[in-house]
């Protein structure tokens, strides 16, 4: 563990977290989606955060430290722990974007959580002042908070890039 690796303090946080995740567990389980205050809990306690770039005010943990905290929730409740890796690796996501781009996903609000479908079920197209996108995600990983929603699709046209 380094002095950047937060690994005690959020698995600490889990344990505190556990009364929450255990209290909500047959509630998500009927609703099929994490009750808000769980959802609040998790962000609070930074497990989104876990994959974002410290330069973006994330906590940019080490791939061992996530996978930890991850399978510490998980033994809590399944369904929390499955959003918690999907919530908290949302980070990486980041890598794959423009600089700008990643910056104002995850840059500006820390509270923020994507969601999102890798199915390509829509299509997105080049219009003028941007793109259109159109289709229908029948699920969409992690839409458990507010936030962003992303969704891959196949291209139509040609590339704005």
């Amino acid at each position: 563990m380094t002095a950047h690796d937060p690994s005690t303090t959020l698995l600490t946080a889990v344990e505190t977290l556990a009364p929450v995740i255990r209290h909500h567990a047959d509630e998500a389980e009927r609703q099929r989606q994490l009750p808000l205050p769980v959802v609040q809990a998790l962000t609070d306690a930074g497990l989104f955060r876990m994959c974002v770039p410290r330069a973006l005010g994330g906590l940019e943990v080490p791939p061992l430290t996530f996978y930890r905290v991850v399978e510490a929730v998980a033994r809590l409740d399944g369904s929390t722990g499955w959003c918690t890796f999907i919530g908290g690796s949302d980070g990486l996501v980041g890598a794959s974007l423009a600089p700008h781009i990643a910056a104002e996903l995850f840059g500006r609000d820390p509270r923020v959580v994507l969601a999102g479908s890798v199915a390509p079920a829509g299509t997105a197209t080049v219009v003028e002042g941007g793109y259109r996108v159109s289709g229908r995600w029948p699920r969409a990983a992690a839409s458990i908070a507010p936030g962003c929603l992303a969704a891959v699709t196949s291209w139509t046209g040609t590339s704005r890039a």
